[in-house]
Formats: C-alpha cells, structure tokens, sequence
C-alpha cells in the first residue's frame, strides 16, 4: 500500500473555493482503480493549509490517477489557488494498527 500525503498552502480568499473544488472531486478520486482511502484535513493552526491524504494499492494505481485527464484538469484549476508550491511525499506502510 501506498500513503500519499501532499501539503498545500492555499491563498486565504481562495480555502473556500479550493474546499469546494476538491470536495466535489472527492467521489471521482475515491473511485479511481487502486484507491483505496481519501482525506481532506485542514490545518489547526493556520486555516489556509490543508493537507491530502490518500491510500492507494500500489505506485502503479497511484501513477495511473495522476495521469489521468481528470487529475490534470482538477490539478490546474486548484494550482491556481496555491500560495505556494505543493509538498508531495508517499510512503509505504511499514506497520500499522487498528
């Protein structure tokens, strides 16, 4: 399995919008070959900082979603509401509990 974690900095006027756009793609994503678990969790301290959260089975179903037409037109409709650049890490679980 596959964790994929990206942090992003969304300008302030833009949280809600940004909400809106990845709420409303959530579905499509969670139904993605591979997927497996999907989060959007916002930031305690700083409002406009969210962080994705996604499982995935494997890198290749993860590669697949991130080649897909629908991941390039959602991404540049939410690049343009980033303060900054995004922050993307994977992992694979080493070890966990229930």
């Amino acid at each position: 399995m596959i964790v994929r974690i990206v942090q992003l900095s969304i300008i302030p006027s833009q949280v809600e919008a940004f909400t809106k756009l990845y709420t409303a793609s959530m579905e499509i994503i969670r139904s993605s070959p591979g997927c497996l678990e999907l989060s959007l969790l916002g930031d305690v301290v700083t409002p406009n900082c969210v962080t994705t959260l996604s499982k995935w089975k494997d890198l290749e179903a993860l590669e697949a979603y991130r080649r897909s037409d629908f991941f390039r037109a959602t991404w540049a409709d939410a690049k343009r509401m980033f303060d900054e650049k995004a922050r993307a890490y994977s992992y694979t679980v080493i070890s966990t509990t229930n």
